[in-house]
């Protein structure tokens, strides 16, 4: 009997042994707090193991709700070659607002703002070594929608050359990877040459060490058919920015600027020319222009169908409002109706982000195919995406709002022993304060818009946070009445809605 409890309790004593050497790594480790990162790292999520076999499908779940299907044989190493043994996949599942500020993140694609459906971290390993999605291969990530009906994209994190880490558009990171992989090898080649030796401390690039600005824009340039075709003002006299169209909220600059057809050819040949046609012409007095006659200047570059072309655009616009031509000069004088007036226009181009989308993604529509077949009913609940690259990953779109954009400034006390974000009421948006002095700085921001101010802080041992409902204009704020919490407690009071 003495021998049969000795090897139970022997084979408990393996048993609770291979757990710990094995288990999922979602086990929370607290460490000292001695510092306001401390703080944020005892509040980071868990991170979550999971281990699969390298040559069979997977579905795995978050517990969070994320899904993440691994087709088979679809990663390798760095080197090109592939995995043969079994592949742990880390997860890490950012949703609330206590993830995100732990994590330091923020919804930001370079000066824009984005609201976000969630940010997941997803690493893949085998052997201890570092994989990457194969080449061609795709996982497909499914964030949990939530209720929500709006529509999202997928946005990879991006380390700029020259700038901090922002979230790129799935469709672009490939590109955007390209140029950055392209200006080193120039750097390098450009070294070489010059027979420069590497400095160890670093230093300051020479302009001979980087690539033109328009040699990098060449680098970031995509298939023509990725491009919707424009017409641009380029040259004009008088005060057009400030003389409506008879009818219309909108000047014959903003008219020529929103001129577009998607089947006509001849924009197109504006921009691959570089066509730029300017007119002299006379206002009658019903507002409308007349008597064109091509501008002999040097900036023309002549060319008879563009300037019949344009032309037509000019005779068919709608006539000016005449009290904005009454007031062409002040309130006193009579708008001039025998005066020539010059306007210019040429061709331009702007990336149309839907055809890019889709055509990114048709070419990994399969694996999401087969991702919902394995999500069956509940697929409907997720945004789904196929993923070409690992770690910070983003569920976003992108906040369009037209009102003035400004410097919004949070003055806190002790500045360098805190951490201050600014969450925007209703929109599910966070963003990262600089440290700049006694305040921080928040760039870009718009105007008027509710927003909860969170700050974090370390004080005699504990952590400490203040928050406060505000909206977003020049003065700013002043962040004051720092309170004591436990982790739990401050982990509960960051997740309250706004």
């Amino acid at each position: 009997m003495k021998r049969s409890l000795l090897l139970l309790s022997f084979l408990a004593l393996l048993i609770i042994t291979y757990s710990c050497s094995t288990g999922s790594g979602n086990e929370k480790k607290i460490i000292p707090i001695n510092s306001v990162n401390d703080v944020l790292t005892n509040l980071q999520p868990l991170v979550q193991s999971f281990e699969i076999k390298f040559d069979e499908e997977n579905l795995i779940k978050g517990k969070k709700g994320t899904a993440i299907y691994i087709p088979a044989n679809a990663f390798q190493f760095a080197d090109g070659s592939v995995p043969d043994e079994n592949i742990v996949i880390e997860l890490k599942e950012c949703y609330s607002l206590s993830d995100m500020i732990a994590e330091n993140l923020s919804t930001m694609s370079g000066d824009k703002i984005l609201q976000t459906g969630g940010m997941i971290n997803i690493k893949a390993s085998s052997d201890g070594k570092e994989l990457l999605v194969k080449d061609g291969k795709a996982i497909v990530i499914g964030f949990p929608k939530n209720n929500r009906k709006d529509t999202m994209d997928l946005f990879f994190d991006y380390q700029q050359p020259d700038g901090p880490n922002t979230w790129v558009p799935d469709y672009k990171i490939d590109e955007l990877e390209k140029a950055k992989k392209d200006e080193s090898e120039n750097v390098s080649v450009t070294k070489q040459k010059a027979g420069a030796a590497v400095n160890p401390e670093g230093g300051d690039r020479t302009e001979s060490d980087t690539i033109s600005p328009e040699k990098r824009r060449a680098l970031l340039e995509m298939e023509e058919d990725m491009y919707d075709y424009t017409l641009n003002c380029c040259f004009m006299s008088g005060n057009f920015l400030s003389m409506n169209l008879s009818g219309q909220n909108r000047t014959i600059v903003s008219y020529i600027d929103a001129y577009r057809d998607l089947n006509d050819s001849m924009l197109k040949q504006f921009s691959i020319n570089d066509w730029r046609v300017h007119f002299g012409f006379n206002i009658d007095r019903q507002g409308k222009m007349f008597n064109f006659k091509p501008d002999d200047d040097n900036y023309t570059k002549y060319n008879e169908a563009a300037m019949k072309y344009a032309e037509n655009i000019l005779k068919n616009a709608p006539p000016f409002e005449l009290s904005d031509l009454k007031d062409y000069f002040d309130h006193k004088k009579e708008f001039d109706y025998t005066q020539t007036y010059s306007l210019g226009m040429r061709g331009g181009r702007e990336i149309n982000k839907e055809k890019c989308k889709n055509k990114f993604r048709e070419k990994y529509a399969q694996y999401k195919d087969k991702a919902i077949q394995k999500l069956d009913k509940t697929a409907l609940d997720y945004y789904t995406f196929s993923a070409t690259k690992l770690n910070w990953i983003n569920c976003d779109k992108f906040w369009n709002t037209s009102e003035e954009k400004i410097e919004y400034v949070v003055k806190i006390k002790n500045a360098k022993e805190a951490k201050v974000q600014i969450i925007f009421n209703g929109i599910n948006s966070i963003m990262n304060g600089t440290l700049k002095g006694d305040a921080f700085v928040f760039s870009n921001i718009p105007v008027n818009q509710n927003i909860k101010i969170v700050g974090i802080s370390y004080s005699n041992g504990k952590p400490t946070m203040s928050s406060a409902i505000a909206k977003t204009d020049k003065k700013g704020y002043e962040l004051n009445s720092f309170k004591e919490f436990s982790l739990d407690e401050l982990e509960t009071e960051l997740n309250k809605s706004n």
